[in-house]
């Protein structure tokens, strides 16, 4: 485990090396050729949303409770960009739209 996930809390330090390897799929998904990689751009895909799944369902519910049921200000952020997330992966990907 890296130094700058020492202090973490056990969810904290998952979504974090989730980010992690997440980042590592999209990178690798785009051959040097440009040409797109399907099955690991596919695992991407399913990766990324069931991490932003858990964000929406488990993660922005407990932190609105844990702040006295007022939605975290950032929420509002993340969820518009989790929406601009999911509609980028309904096309087929190209290079450019990964």
């Amino acid at each position: 485990m890296g130094d700058d996930m020492q202090g973490l809390g056990p969810i904290r330090r998952f979504l974090a090396t989730d980010h992690e390897r997440l980042d590592a799929l999209l990178s690798s998904a785009v051959k040097p050729s440009g040409e797109v990689d399907l099955a690991t751009y596919a695992e991407f895909r399913a990766g990324l949303l069931r991490h932003i799944g858990i964000e929406e369902k488990l993660v922005f519910p407990a932190s609105q409770r844990a702040n006295g049921g007022i939605p975290l200000p950032i929420m509002a952020r993340l969820r518009l960009e989790h929406g601009a997330l999911a509609l980028l992966l309904v096309p087929t990907p190209t290079a450019d739209t990964v």
